[in-house]
């Protein structure tokens, strides 16, 4: 037994892998490394104020959140159910690499580490 849906969805969306953890830990310079050159801005301040899809295109320029999930051709309409405040903080970026090809790469802002070691 060999179950299809999985397959049918990869063929009808790409996967999206969302890159997590706190400012300044290397996701955007990773992100980077895939791609093989510097698309993204890197430092060590906190760089990185939005969540950003990175996404193969021909030329590299922003897309608004509101553009990026308003757009049918592309697989990110159920983002705008996260509402207006979300969309202001995400936007797309089309990046002229090999990679990549088949999947979305989802850049976010850093995750402030918390100085409690009683988190209950």
């Amino acid at each position: 037994f060999k179950p299809t849906y999985f397959s049918d969805t990869l063929k009808q969306n790409k996967p999206l892998v969302l890159f997590l953890g706190p400012f300044s830990a290397g996701k955007s310079t990773f992100i980077n490394y895939l791609l093989g050159h510097d698309s993204r801005w890197t430092g060590m301040q906190l760089t990185t104020d939005k969540f950003t899809i990175i996404m193969q295109g021909t030329e590299e320029s922003k897309i608004s959140g509101r553009i990026l999930t308003s757009n049918p051709e592309l697989p990110f309409r159920r983002l705008a159910e996260f509402g207006n405040q979300f969309l202001e903080t995400l936007d797309g970026i089309p990046v002229p690499a090999d990679s990549p090809k088949n999947i979305s790469l989802f850049d976010t802002p850093g995750v402030l580490e918390s100085t409690r070691e009683d988190h209950s």
